[in-house]
Order: C-alpha cells, then sequence, then structure tokens
C-alpha cells in the first residue's frame, strides 16, 4: 500500500484528508484533525526548546488512493535523543487517547504498511519512535509495536498516567444512585437548594459570538483557583491560550465543543471547558471563584455537566489523566495509558537507548529510595 508523507501545513492541506482524518478519530477529540493542526501551528515551532520540529504525517492509502490510516507524527531533533518521531500534540496541551488511526478492520494492514516503511524507504532517517498518551486497549498502536519488533527493533512500553471515566447509565437517578450515600445525599441537596430554586444556572456556548466571552471567564476562574493553591496557571502561557481560542472554535463549528459556565445568584462562579466524541464527553479544563469555595463552585459545575452528558445519551464521561481523589468519588474508574518507545535497529540509536534504560533505572531507584527515606525518615 503507498503512503503519503506530509510534511508541510500546505500539503496537509492538499491531502483532502480533513474530514477522513476526523471520521477516523471519531473516539478521541485530542486524534482529530481539528486538536492536531491546530497544536501544529501554536506548538510546532516551540515544541522543542524553542527549535522547530518538522510536519512528518504519514497517510496510509489503498489501491484505489483511498486514505485508510493516518500516523499524526513530527520529527524532533536533538544531540540527546537523535531523530525522534512523536505525535501531534504530545506537548504543551495535554493530549490523550492519541494514537495511529485505522480504518475498521484495517488496523493489521496499517499497522504493516507503516513499519515496512519506516523500517524500508525511511530506514536511517529516524532513531527513536516515543509516543505518549496511549490508550493501553488501543488495537492499532499494540500491532504496529508488534511489527516493527518483528522487523528488528526494540521496543520499551512503560505505564502512563490513567484516565478516570464514568461508564453513564441511561438516567439521572440511575447515575445518582451508584453515588455512595454521603455524596448522594449532598447531590440532591445541591440540585434542590442550588439548581431547582434558581440560584444556580449552567450556561453553554452555542453560538460562535458567545465565545470570546466564555472563555474570558473560563481563563479569569481557571488562573484565580490555580494561583491561589499556589501554581501559576495553564493560562499564563501565550501559547497554550491562543491554542485553545483556535481549537474552541474549529469544535463549535462541528458540534463537538462544551463549553460551560455556571452562574450563581447571577454572577459567573465556575467553568467548564469539555469535548465530545461520539458516545463521550472529554473534561479537559475547568476553574472556579476561589473566594466562593463555601458554595463549592466546582461540585456545582460537575453535578450539572455529568447531569447534562446523561439527558444528552453520552455513554461515558471522562476526566481524562491524573489520580485526584475526587474522580472516584464521582464513581469513575481508571483507564490505563501506555508509553511506547521503539527504537531504530542502527548501532547509534541502541546505544542512544541503552543511556536512557540506564538514566532511568537510575531515576527509578532514586525515586524508590526516597519514597523509603519519607515514609522511614530515622534511617536518614
Amino acid at each position: 500500500m503507498p503512503i503519503e508523507c506530509i510534511t508541510t501545513v500546505k500539503q496537509l492541506a492538499a491531502a483532502g484528508i480533513a474530514s477522513v482524518w476526523n471520521r477516523l478519530a471519531a473516539h478521541s477529540p485530542f486524534s482529530s484533525r481539528d486538536w492536531l493542526e491546530a497544536w501544529w501551528r501554536h506548538f510546532g515551532g516551540a515544541a522543542n526548546g524553542g527549535q522547530p520540529g518538522d510536519l512528518l504525517t504519514l497517510v496510509v492509502r489503498d489501491e484505489i488512493g483511498q486514505a485508510i490510516g493516518l500516523a499524526p507524527w513530527w520529527l524532533d531533533r536533538s544531540s540527546w535523543t537523535g531523530r525522534v518521531l512523536r505525535f501531534l500534540g504530545s506537548h504543551g496541551v495535554c493530549s490523550d487517547y492519541l494514537g495511529v488511526l485505522a480504518e475498521p478492520r484495517k488496523d493489521e494492514e496499517v499497522a504493516a504498511t507503516l513499519a515496512d516503511w519506516l523500517t524500508g524507504e525511511a530506514a536511517g532517517q529516524w532513531d527513536l519512535i516515543d509516543l505518549d498518551g496511549i490508550d493501553a486497549e488501543d488495537r492499532v498502536m499494540r500491532q504496529l509495536a508488534a511489527e516493527m519488533k518483528s522487523r528488528g527493533c526494540l521496543i520499551n512500553l512503560r505505564p502512563g498516567p490513567s484516565c478516570w471515566r464514568i461508564d453513564l447509565p441511561d438516567t439521572w437517578d440511575g447515575y445518582v444512585a451508584q453515588l455512595s450515600r454521603p455524596l448522594r445525599k449532598r447531590v440532591r441537596r445541591i440540585e434542590r437548594n442550588m439548581f431547582e430554586s434558581g440560584r444556580a444556572v449552567l450556561l453553554t456556548v452555542e453560538r460562535e459570538d458567545e465565545l470570546p466571552r466564555a472563555m474570558e471567564i473560563l481563563v479569569d476562574l481557571h488562573q484565580r483557583r490555580q494561583i491561589s493553591i499556589g501554581n501559576t496557571g495553564s493560562f499564563a502561557s501565550r501559547s497554550f491560550t491562543d491554542f485553545h481560542r483556535d481549537v474552541t472554535r474549529r469544535f463549535l463549528r462541528r458540534g463537538r465543543l462544551r463549553l460551560h459556565w455556571l452562574e450563581l445568584d447571577g454572577r459567573p462562579v465556575a467553568a467548564e471547558y469539555g469535548l465530545a466524541s461520539r458516545h463521550a464527553i472529554f473534561s479537559y479544563q475547568g476553574g472556579f471563584d476561589p473566594r466562593l469555595e463555601d458554595e463549592s463552585p466546582g461540585q456545582l459545575a460537575t453535578v450539572a455537566t455529568i447531569k447534562l452528558a446523561i439527558a444528552q445519551r453520552f455513554a461515558a464521561f471522562d476526566f481524562l489523566r491524573g489520580d485526584e481523589q475526587y474522580k472516584a468519588h464521582w464513581r469513575a474508574t481508571p483507564r490505563a495509558s501506555l508509553r511506547i518507545r521503539i527504537v531504530a535497529d542502527h548501532a547509534s540509536a541502541r546505544i542512544r537507548h541503552g543511556v536512557w534504560v540506564a538514566a532511568r533505572t537510575l531515576k527509578d531507584q532514586l525515586a524508590g529510595g526516597l519514597k523509603h527515606a519519607v515514609a522511614f525518615p530515622g534511617h536518614l
């Protein structure tokens, strides 16, 4: 099967794959063209310490020229790591559920075609393929790793941070019944005292002219909350802010944006920014007014957005990466992720990999020793 290698934004536009790309990524907004092209525009020149990388997105086509698979990658270079293929979206914006995309039942063909190209025509042009944010159940990625191993490459698989997902029942009452008794009572009290009384109202962006105000509210509340707990806040980064102003417009036009703000007594107190796939809502970013923490604005927003997701017939509500305790309270369960390193079959790549393994082993040993020392301070 032929492979088209895209190395410029102009080529990407001319390839005519936008609709196919978004369709193949229907399970994950973070693998979509909208998310990843926007990432390249805003982070491509700064993703490697301010040095530009090279776009290197591979399109697998069938015998009649139809795109059946896609590897949304870029080529990073440094003296330490060599030439490294990474996912678009791999830095700066916390993209989860990344992967190589393939038509249903074409995963083996796509993986084999990519492996043939990487170890054949492109052999000697890369040293490492370093991919993270991968769902541990991603069949295409596991197949690609197996194909590359069979062609002489070294494979290193490590667990990544878990994402936390709620499998939603058909009804709100059915969901509330699953919660712990204390939280169930609190949710009912929130519904009665806040929402049914009219004190709390969830507002949702539906038109493009509503986006500027909604983004202003999100940025303000996120930054306030993060600064109150000693963090800088994600929106302190100009690139991060510009990226999301761009990507929210793209997702709104496709009906995939879920940007809400919650008003309490007519005043914005919380914001929730999510993205929708075909079957799930992904809760990406949020914030609330720390001055009103006694009113639990974060919980109010969580109740409202999960209830809305059930009403809109979504099957899942995903809190994404991070093991924060509150996620389990809402009956979310962890989904494992992977980081896959594929080392090219040549000497310099294997030497670099050996150095990386040694450094990683030492780091893990030191981290384990520190945990032991903290647990048993008398041994210091």
